[in-house]
């Protein structure tokens, strides 16, 4: 994934949770580029992502890139779910009636449920998208009397060989 890819993948992040105004791109971008979020992504799907000078070495493709942006994502409506429950000390009322007309504040119990359910179904498309990943990459042992040999030495390389 090149360098501008990575902000693409950011800009489209922001757009999918809503543009927040307490977020920005560069803070999307730093951590997509965060060690940690680098090493997640890594466990989950088996490969070898590195950070260099803000790129991503070897390049993510598409499918990559999509469990990345759910990852991102899952982690974020965690946060704010957790946020939001903090909230919860600073909530004196609910619901303030005078006359005829009424106020209802939101419940932070009931928001920090719907974060959590979208971070649940977000978790969910990305354990979808990194099985359909998983099985992509497996290859049969033979097929037809050839026997397909996977480059061991780089798990990126998604190319095979046939053997003798």
């Amino acid at each position: 994934m090149s360098c501008s890819c990575l902000t693409n993948l950011a800009n489209s992040i922001y757009k999918d949770i809503g543009e927040p105004s307490n977020l920005s791109l560069s803070a999307i971008q730093t951590k997509l580029i965060s060690p940690a979020m680098v090493g997640q992504l890594n466990d989950l799907i088996g490969t070898c992502y590195v950070i260099e000078s803000g790129c991503f070495v070897p390049e993510l493709e598409s499918e990559e890139s999509a469990i990345y942006g759910l990852l991102y994502k899952t982690q974020y409506y965690q946060k704010a779910a957790t946020q939001t429950l903090g909230a919860i000390g600073a909530l004196q009322w609910t619901e303030i009636s005078e006359y005829d007309s009424t106020i209802r504040r939101a419940s932070p119990n009931e928001t920090s449920k719907v974060y959590l359910q979208m971070a649940k179904d977000t978790r969910e498309e990305m354990h979808q998208l990194i099985g359909a990943y998983n099985r992509n990459l497996s290859t049969p042992n033979s097929i037809d009397y050839y026997y397909i040999e996977p480059d061991r030495a780089n798990p990126i390389d998604r190319t095979y060989r046939p053997g003798t």
